[in-house]
C-alpha cells in the first residue's frame, strides 16, 4: 500500500476536485438565514449599551454557560427565557403589538456569527484539534499489512499528530489558566462562610 492511499480523506475524490479555501464568505453563505443587517438580536435589543434588559440577560446566559454546556442547549435556553420573560408577557399585555419571536436558531446565528465569545472560540478550536487527532489516529498512523499482518507506523502522520497534540495541550493550558481560575474565584466568593474558633 502506498503512503498516499493510507490517508485518503475521501475515497471518492476524483481528479476534478481540489482542496477548497476557507473564506469568510463561504461560511456566511452557509450560515446566514436572514439578510445582512436583519439579525433580530443585533437590531431589537431593549436598553442602551450600559443598561440591563433582554440582550444583557441573553449575553449573561451565554457567558455563564459557554464551555460548560453544549451550544445547542444554550441557544434553546436563551430562546426559552426570551419566550417566558419577554414574548409571552408582552403578548398578554399588548396583544395588538408586533413582538418578534426569537428562536434558538436566531440565538445561534447571533452568538456564533455576530458576537465574539473567546471561550466558545477556544472550545471550538480544542474540539477541532481533538477531532483531527482522532482522524489521524484511525486513518493512517498505524497500518497493518494485509498479507503478513505486520504493523507499520507512518512517521509523517505521527509527526502531524504530535503537532496537533502540542497545540491542543497549549490551548487546554490557556483555557485552564484563563477560565477555570475565574470559575474557582466565583465559587469561593459565593461559598459558605467559615467561622474560626476562638
Amino acid at each position: 500500500m502506498m503512503e498516499s492511499e493510507a490517508y485518503a480523506i475521501d475515497a471518492d475524490m476524483t481528479c476534478e476536485e481540489e482542496p477548497a479555501d476557507f473564506t469568510e464568505a463561504l461560511f456566511d453563505k452557509n450560515n446566514r438565514r436572514h439578510e445582512p443587517g436583519k439579525c433580530i438580536l443585533c437590531t431589537h435589543s431593549n436598553g442602551a449599551l450600559n443598561s440591563g434588559g433582554m440582550k444583557a440577560q441573553l449575553d449573561r446566559i451565554d457567558s455563564e454557560l459557554c464551555g460548560r454546556v453544549e451550544d445547542a442547549a444554550i441557544f434553546d435556553l436563551q430562546a426559552q427565557w426570551y419566550k417566558e420573560h419577554i414574548y409571552d408577557p408582552l403578548r398578554r399585555h399588548e396583544p395588538d403589538t408586533h413582538v418578534p419571536l426569537i428562536t434558538a436558531e436566531d440565538c445561534r446565528q447571533h452568538y456564533v456569527l455576530h458576537a465574539v465569545n473567546p471561550r466558545r472560540m477556544l472550545k471550538n478550536d480544542i474540539q477541532f484539534l481533538d477531532s483531527a487527532q482522532r482522524f489521524l489516529q484511525s486513518n493512517g498512523i498505524l497500518n497493518k499489512n494485509r498479507s503478513s499482518g505486520k504493523l507499520n507506523l507512518n512517521l509523517s502522520f505521527l509527526k502531524q499528530w504530535n503537532v496537533l497534540s502540542r497545540n491542543k495541550l497549549d490551548l487546554l493550558r490557556y483555557y485552564r489558566q484563563e477560565y477555570l481560575r475565574d470559575e474557582s474565584e466565583e465559587q469561593t466568593s459565593s461559598g459558605p462562610t467559615e467561622f474560626s474558633s476562638f
